[in-house]
């Protein structure tokens, strides 16, 4: 597997969190609650960082494996949502 880059594997794991709090039920079951808990936010301290080349969390490298194979202009090819509306 190839490395996910920092800012990316960041902007995947933001994207998942705010398309995940829209519903309690979801948030809280998530390993994403536990992450951002656990972790007070920092990116050095996520889930993600804990493996090399940023491979720790199994949501983060599903959506940046469908990123890489999507078609160009796709939906997995754009950020799902941005900072503001969270």
């Amino acid at each position: 597997m190839d490395t996910i880059p920092k800012e990316i594997a960041l902007e995947i794991c933001r994207a998942l969190c705010c398309e995940r709090i829209t519903t309690w039920q979801t948030w809280f079951v998530s390993s994403c609650w536990e992450c951002l808990v656990l972790s007070n936010g920092k990116p050095n301290q996520m889930l993600f960082s804990k493996v090399p080349g940023n491979r720790g969390c199994a949501q983060v490298n599903a959506v940046y494996t469908r990123r890489q194979f999507a078609a160009p202009d796709s939906l997995y090819d754009r950020v799902y949502v941005s900072d503001e509306q969270c």
